[in-house]
């Protein structure tokens, strides 16, 4: 067994004498998932609409919506905000891809 392994090493070695110099791999560039997954969101996102009505659009007025219920305590903001989220969701899910 061992006179198989010394063979197999053995071409192994000459095997990579004979490749000559090979290129250094590129170095590992880091990943961040969430970062990825969020570019990816806001590309489909921008990509979507109904009429001029995008999710980007509506994610921009349900956080006006809601900063202005926060600061004026007024319950009309809290449910606008809520239905523009809600209508976030709708566009992005049923919404025409723009060419």
């Amino acid at each position: 067994m061992s006179d198989k392994s010394e063979k197999y090493e053995d071409q192994i070695e000459k095997i990579l004498k004979d490749s000559g110099d090979l290129p250094e791999p590129p170095p590992p560039q880091p990943q961040n998932p969430l970062f990825e997954d969020l570019k990816i969101w806001i590309l489909q996102s921008l990509g979507r609409s109904f009429g001029v009505i995008s999710p980007l659009k509506l994610i921009v007025l349900s956080a006006v919506m809601g900063i202005l219920f926060m600061v004026t305590k007024f319950p009309l903001f809290a449910w606008l905000t809520l239905v523009a989220f809600l209508g976030t969701y709708i566009v992005f899910f049923l919404g025409r891809r723009s060419k």
